[in-house]
């Protein structure tokens, strides 16, 4: 005799059927349908692709400019005025630069006269920057002797020479040396500085 259900009964309603075994299963078989591993995968982000394509939007927007700037014509240089600067004393085709302490210039042999036992040297000198005290003296080649100047009063270079910016001495000296090559030395404090050489 089958039991019919009562409508009014409050255990039976709401809640669903319990799913019916299969007989044929083994015992203690899920009737639930099975789950795949890979429905627990984290979903690919679309992010690596995204950067990707902005690069090569922006590396391509690079090489257009660059190609769009390298086409332009390039504007005419200006030209740019060079400050005048104060006329240096210039030699005259034979001057030896120099350099003694922090003073600059050049020298020159104007003219030299030779005697049997001394030589008479002209001399220009010009300071193009600083300040600095000269003084002469001869080296001879044969005996390697130094020989200071004779003190005559005529000579212009017979004492140590003092000379500032853009200051021009012009004058001689004069040294008792045999008549053969000697080297003209140009000292200061005491140090050489340049030498000019004096055939007979």
């Amino acid at each position: 005799m089958t039991q019919q259900q009562n409508p009014n009964d409050p255990w039976n309603s709401g809640f669903p059927s319990a799913p019916t075994s299969d007989p044929r299963a083994p015992f203690g078989a899920t009737p639930y349908p099975g789950t795949d591993i890979s429905d627990f995968a984290p979903k690919k982000s679309r992010l690596p692709a995204i950067i990707s394509i902005v690069a090569i939007v922006f590396a391509v927007l690079i090489v257009v400019a660059g190609t769009i700037y390298s086409s332009l014509p390039k504007p005419a240089p200006t030209a740019t005025a060079t400050p005048s600067m104060k006329p240096e004393p210039a030699p005259s085709g034979k001057g030896v630069p120099f350099q003694a302490g922090e003073a600059s210039g050049f020298w020159e042999e104007l003219d030299h006269k030779w005697t049997d036992d001394s030589v008479r040297v002209q001399l220009r000198v010009a300071i193009t920057s600083g300040s600095t005290e000269l003084d002469f003296y001869a080296f001879s080649h044969a005996s390697s002797k130094t020989f200071n100047p004779v003190r005559n009063p005529e000579d212009r270079f017979r004492h140590p020479v003092k000379l500032n910016t853009n200051e021009v001495a012009v004058g001689w000296v004069e040294f008792k040396v045999p008549r053969e090559p000697v080297t003209l030395v140009m000292a200061s404090d005491s140090a050489q500085v340049s030498g000019i050489l004096i055939d007979p």
